[in-house]
């Protein structure tokens, strides 16, 4: 029979009152503390840093990530963070349904992933269940997004500053040119979220670098809100 913390993570509703939530908010009380320890780290000593996010997760946070304090994270065992990766201050991780995080991936500060929800009858309401949360390669999510259970946000996708993510985000790139030619445009998907319920999907195109236009030129100027 699976204990408590593989049901968890498996989505399944579990309730407060059942035995063996006492470990899960054992574990939750452990894991805040934990990362109350990051406060007063400096961001430069990611040396400790990186120690006390291993503790948290139970896996070492890969030497090519960066991760700046403060942050918090109620569970960290099911949290996966990959290679090159900058996680800025303020972020808040609910681990417990499954986090991944993969390379080089770009998170802004006050980004909030959330992979846990409670159960929609306010009878049962106090019940949660997870649904895991997968962040591909090379993905940017700018500052004050918040990222609900169950959303996969695909390779390279940008999600815009202040957004509500709750469904999924995928690249959609022409081709980006080739040796000798000039760059193509690339068509991305941005999402901006005018509030919890109600997400906008905008797609444009996004040019590329070129010799007579300077550096990445963004027509509509959305890029510049997602640090």
């Amino acid at each position: 029979m699976a204990d408590i913390f593989e049901r968890d993570l498996k989505g399944e509703v579990i309730s407060p009152d059942e035995p063996g939530f006492e470990l899960i908010r054992a574990e939750i009380f452990r894991t805040m503390e934990k990362a109350q320890g990051i406060d007063n780290i400096p961001a430069r000593n990611q040396k400790r840093v990186h120690e006390v996010m291993s503790d948290i997760l139970g896996k070492p946070l890969p030497e090519s990530t960066w991760v700046f304090p403060p942050i918090y994270i109620d569970y960290g065992k099911p949290v996966i963070v990959g290679e090159r990766c900058f996680i800025q201050q303020n972020c808040t991780i609910y681990g417990r349904g499954g986090v991944e995080i993969g390379n080089d991936v770009f998170i802004g500060p006050k980004v909030n992933l959330i992979s846990l929800n409670h159960v929609i009858d306010p009878e049962k309401r106090s019940s949660t269940y997870g649904r895991r949360i997968v962040i591909e390669d090379k993905v940017w999510i700018g500052i004050n997004s918040t990222i609900l259970p169950g959303v996969r946000i695909g390779y390279g996708a940008i999600v815009g500053a202040g957004s509500v993510k709750w469904l999924q985000t995928r690249i959609e790139a022409a081709q980006c040119g080739r040796k000798g030619l000039r760059p193509y445009h690339c068509r991305y998907t941005y999402m901006v979220a005018q509030n919890v319920a109600r997400c906008i999907v905008i797609s444009f195109f996004h040019r590329l670098y070129r010799k007579d236009s300077g550096p990445v030129h963004d027509q509509f100027g959305l890029a510049g809100d997602c640090h």
